[in-house]
């Protein structure tokens, strides 16, 4: 893809405002209440089938501004590995992970956990505001460049109109596919997404356990699942966790073999000798996107013909490979003190 193509594409963009995005079917997005406790804010997310959601401030009165009001992102994946972490220093002397996690995670300590203890302890949690003047481009350079999946839209008043996330930005590109032809029709290795590269993964005899501390230790939201002879056979993603959190048998389940806890999540739909969605080289970013939003996951492996994985390619890799940052987009921009990558409108409300 040649930097014209991908100038192009950029000032494209800038034409689709964010705001035309559809809002929520209730008319407004949902936040977790900073004080609900963590089996709470799980079971209101799960109701509403979603993995995340905004904190809100609830000790901050309703006019105030944005950055007072919104603590930051209640994230499944920040609570399981959060929790993980909690479980690391019992470690040491174990010789199986569901021993200390017998130990340490009882009921009762689980139930009393705060959303707020999960907030900053990995950087899905961060909350990302863009006002409503900002431009799909915008938005793609949040969510590509600078790897957040997901990006607030906040209005004047400081309440939020929107949440926009990488796969909803997915759906649109494939939803009006004639208009962005000029970009889904490159294949990965013309993107340079086909160049092999370190890929996590466990063993079907692994535990749960380990594989949710590799996603931890490493800062995955995914990691592959792989045979006897290293193929890749399926993926544990943090859509995943959700089933260990509403649990009963939470001990148990973490320490199943991985192929045995993926048969009995998807109710013995998983052959583990097939290999899992998986993307070649050759392969379009059409084809890659439609892959992803048909299994409802957002990265894909690449595998040579032996189904070996050499890389994985996430929305976030796409997203940044398509589009071209203005010089000047930094400073109407802010990045906190930080590092979080956390951007605002340089005028706060």
């Amino acid at each position: 893809m040649t930097e014209e193509v991908r100038q192009a594409f950029s000032s494209a963009l800038l034409g689709v405002p964010s705001s035309a995005y559809p809002i929520p079917p209730t008319g407004k997005v949902y936040c977790v209440r900073s004080d609900a406790s963590l089996t709470e804010a799980i079971s209101k997310l799960d109701e509403f089938n979603f993995l995340a959601a905004p904190i809100r401030d609830v000790t901050v009165p309703a006019d105030a501004p944005w950055h007072k009001k919104y603590m930051a992102v209640f994230d499944v994946v920040g609570v399981i590995l959060t929790v993980l972490r909690v479980t690391q220093p019992a470690l040491g002397g174990q010789d199986k992970p569901h021993s200390f996690l017998k130990q340490l995670f009882k009921e009762k300590a689980v139930q009393e956990m705060k959303v707020t203890d999960v907030i900053g302890n990995h950087r899905c949690c961060a909350f990302v505001p863009l006002d409503t003047s900002a431009t799909l481009l915008d938005v793609m350079i949040v969510l590509g460049k600078y790897k957040v999946h997901r990006v607030a839209l906040v209005q004047k008043d400081g309440d939020i109109l929107n949440f926009i996330t990488q796969k909803s930005v997915a759906q649109t590109f494939l939803q009006h596919a004639e208009t962005f032809s000029s970009i889904l029709k490159f294949t990965l290795e013309e993107l340079g997404l086909n160049n092999e590269t370190a890929v996590h993964s466990v063993s079907t005899k692994a535990t749960v356990a380990e594989a949710f501390q590799l996603m931890q230790d490493k800062s995955l939201n995914a990691v592959g699942v792989t045979g006897e002879f290293g193929q890749l056979v399926a993926t544990v993603s943090s859509r995943d966790v959700r089933m260990l959190l509403k649990t009963k048998a939470l001990f148990s389940t973490l320490s199943l073999p991985v192929h045995k806890f993926l048969e009995t999540l998807h109710e013995g739909r998983v052959n583990i000798g097939s290999p899992a969605i998986v993307c070649s080289g050759s392969d379009t970013v059409e084809d890659a996107l439609a892959k992803m939003m048909a299994a409802n996951i957002h990265r894909v492996f690449v595998c040579d013909e032996d189904r070996m994985p050499r890389r994985v390619v996430s929305l976030t890799d796409i997203f940044d490979k398509i589009i071209v940052v203005p010089p000047d987009w930094a400073s109407r921009h802010s990045i906190d003190e930080n590092g979080l990558n956390v951007f605002a409108p340089v005028a706060k409300n």
